[in-house]
């Protein structure tokens, strides 16, 4: 090579190596800031994205559980019949509305006020015998004299075997054998003597059988033991009916239960008197509060939920027994939290953001999340209370994109 050319090289190396070093760093200033704009990444465009928005607010946010149940009613009483009889008349129908106290139905009375008639008779029989055996009888009176005579005897025996019973001279069995003599001797005590009369000549039965036939003679009117309506109607007139069949039954839906399975590892969260939202889905839109009542102290072995009954109002009767309901249960209540809607929450590189609208640019904001349910998210910090955020139509968006809020 000759000098010529060594000199020529020798001048352009410095040359190239100053290029070089100038390309990489300008390839390094630009990577630089593409991660700058990748972090917060712009769009400076004409198009208008349409979103939806709510404003941050500041309240309470109530964490729940889900579960589900069937509406029964707190109040029912199947009716049935105390005697066997026949069906005279009945008053109402089903779904007839009835108040406590008011008369369902009427069987037939005539044999019974033809028995009650004979008590009647057998009654005044005996209180007759009955005044004849108290004061018109010498051998009445000696019998009292003898029972006298062994009253006292029985208490003397008795009084002795208590002594020796508490000095250990007798044992237990002989103590409650004079006892025994003594309770059964009272019977000839003056002031048990009329019961005695009484019943030896059958006063007492007497008076227990009119009182059986009138409490019969009751019972041939059936009435509702509580207000409701009038469900399973099985009536006719005519009808033979049989102590203890069901006719119908009453039913106050003014208040409704609903019986939940709530999950083993949720019951801990759960106490008596929570708060419930009760959801019919044949009345959508439609919430009815409740509490619970009870909790079961044991868990079903089978399905691994505990019964919990929330109870609730039902004023317009709308809710029908048997009726499917979605319960949800109040567990934890946190006050005074600024909450957004869980929309509004995107994950970007791994970090929490969300939207807000000013001035009409969409703004992207990380924030930090605390206690959330299914519908909001608390914001610890990142958004102030009154800052519209976006919730619908925010998820490709870019930092300062223009938005229309619909």
């Amino acid at each position: 090579m000759g000098l010529k050319n060594k000199i020529i090289i020798g001048l352009l190396l410095p040359l190239i190596i100053f290029i070089l070093s100038v390309y990489i760093f300008t390839k390094s200033e630009k990577k630089e800031e593409s991660n700058k704009n990748k972090e917060i990444p712009t769009i400076n465009s004409d198009i208008v994205f349409d979103v939806s928005a709510v404003v941050a607010r500041v309240g309470n946010l109530v964490q729940s559980i889900l579960t589900s149940g069937n509406a029964k009613p707190i109040y029912q009483v199947e009716i049935s019949s105390s005697i066997n009889g026949i069906v005279q008349q009945y008053f109402v129908d089903e779904g007839s509305k009835v108040d406590k106290g008011e008369l369902l139905l009427k069987l037939d009375d005539s044999e019974i006020l033809l028995a009650l008639k004979e008590a009647e008779s057998k009654l005044l029989e005996t209180q007759i015998e009955y005044n004849l055996m108290r004061y018109g009888t010498t051998m009445e009176r000696i019998e009292i004299y003898s029972g006298n005579s062994l009253l006292s005897e029985a208490i003397c025996n008795y009084k002795e075997a208590e002594k020796a019973y508490k000095s250990k001279q007798i044992d237990e069995k002989q103590y409650n054998k004079a006892k025994r003599n003594y309770e059964a001797a009272l019977v000839y005590s003056p002031d048990v003597r009329d019961d005695v009369i009484a019943q030896k000549c059958g006063l007492n039965q007497a008076i227990v059988n009119l009182e059986r036939i009138k409490l019969n003679l009751a019972h041939t009117e059936i009435r509702s033991p509580i207000s409701g309506y009038a469900a399973d109607v099985n009536i006719n007139i005519g009808q033979n009916v049989k102590a203890g069949e069901k006719l119908l039954q009453i039913v106050d839906i003014s208040r409704i239960k609903v019986e939940v399975g709530v999950l083993e590892s949720e019951i801990k969260l759960i106490k008596k008197g929570n708060s419930a939202e009760v959801t019919i889905p044949s009345y959508p839109g439609k919430v009815f509060n409740g509490k619970i009542k009870n909790i079961s102290p044991v868990i079903d072995a089978q399905t691994k939920t505990c019964k919990v009954i929330i109870e609730l109002e039902n004023n317009e009767g709308i809710i029908k027994p048997g009726m499917y309901a979605e319960v949800r249960i109040e567990t934890a209540i946190f006050e005074n939290r600024l909450i957004v809607p869980k929309e509004a929450i995107l994950i970007r590189d791994q970090r929490k953001l969300v939207f807000i609208a000013s001035d009409g640019l969409a703004k992207w904001c990380y924030v930090e999340t605390g206690a959330e349910n299914e519908k909001f998210v608390e914001i610890k910090n990142g958004i102030t209370p009154g800052d519209t955020v976006l919730i619908n139509g925010h998820y490709s968006l870019a930092h300062d994109a223009k938005i229309k809020i619909n």
